[in-house]
């Protein structure tokens, strides 16, 4: 049997409601959004997955700011170095040449 975690929309960069945390000058929006995208990867590295499926909108635009991509990767890279392989899909938002 083949096991694996999916989710999608993280849409890092949507900054709707919240505020920016002064002491990390982080909005709390993307602290949210990251809390839940690490959630998912426990989960994923508790129940040893086969693999992790990413089906795309990751940013809330084609031009994620640098600290955005830090944080995606950094959450992935923990998948990385429990040995999990991470399949991504484009999503239109992701993409410069779609409508999202």
């Amino acid at each position: 049997m083949i096991t694996f975690i999916h989710t999608a929309d993280i849409h890092f960069g949507m900054e709707n409601y919240g505020r920016i945390d002064p002491k990390t000058g982080i909005h709390s929006r993307l602290q949210d959004f990251e809390k839940a995208l690490n959630f998912c990867i426990d989960v994923a590295i508790e129940q040893e997955v086969d693999f992790f499926l990413f089906s795309g909108d990751a940013y809330k635009t084609a031009h994620p700011t640098p600290t955005h991509q830090r944080l995606l990767m950094s959450c992935f890279l923990r998948l990385y170095k429990a040995g999990i392989p991470v399949v991504i899909v484009v999503g239109n938002h992701d993409n410069p040449l779609s409508f999202g």
